[in-house]
């Protein structure tokens, strides 16, 4: 009985040795296992990561070349901008400045047409002076030789009445250049040539 008590352990160690052997390999075959599948996910994982590296670094590339152009294309649109506005400053200025001269001319021409028109009108009113200056002189002229005809008459007139009898004949008579009355010695306006005013 205890030698096959025995020999039944024996047989059961056996056993659960070759079990646990067994087991062993499994067990190492499924480390291994998991060894390679662990590797081969490293390189998966690393070659994605370089993958993943490469299509950042070109896409950081890319946005930096995107970026450089839009920055070029802005500094350009302020070049531009700047330029156009200062060309519409210069117009403005220009525009100004071409304004203010005709307006200069303008008033220039008005003042010089007002300076004329004035100069003309003096020029105009002392003409006009001179002349009414030389018609009344003209006239006081015409008015005292007038009357020397007249005082001439008068003396002619009493001359012919002195050397003459038949000058009786004309006595009434009207000189219409003095407005006197021949040979009318009675009138109180009479004078010393025998005629005085009608």
């Amino acid at each position: 009985q205890p030698w096959a008590i025995v020999k039944d352990l024996r047989a059961q160690i056996h056993d659960l040795r070759a079990a646990f052997s067994a087991e062993q390999q499994q067990r190492a075959a499924e480390v291994t296992e998991l060894r390679n599948e662990v590797a081969v996910l490293k390189d998966a994982l690393n070659k994605e990561k370089h993958e993943r590296q490469v299509q950042c670094h070109n896409l950081t590339n890319d946005l930096t070349v995107t970026n450089s152009g839009w920055q070029k294309a802005v500094d350009e649109l302020k070049v531009q901008h700047r330029q156009q506005i200062g060309q519409l400053n210069q117009m403005l200025q220009d525009e100004v400045r071409d304004r203010k001269a005709a307006e200069s001319l303008r008033e220039t021409r008005e003042a010089s047409i007002k300076a004329d028109i004035q100069t003309n009108k003096e020029t105009i009113q002392t003409e006009i002076g001179h002349h009414k200056q030389e018609h009344n002189r003209t006239k006081d002229e015409h008015a005292t030789r007038i009357n020397a005809l007249i005082h001439d008459l008068g003396v002619i007139v009493e001359y012919l009445q002195k050397i003459g009898g038949s000058y009786d004949i004309m006595k009434g008579a009207v000189l219409r250049s003095s407005n006197k009355v021949i040979g009318n010695v009675s009138n109180n306006n009479s004078t010393s040539f025998g005629y005085g005013q009608n």
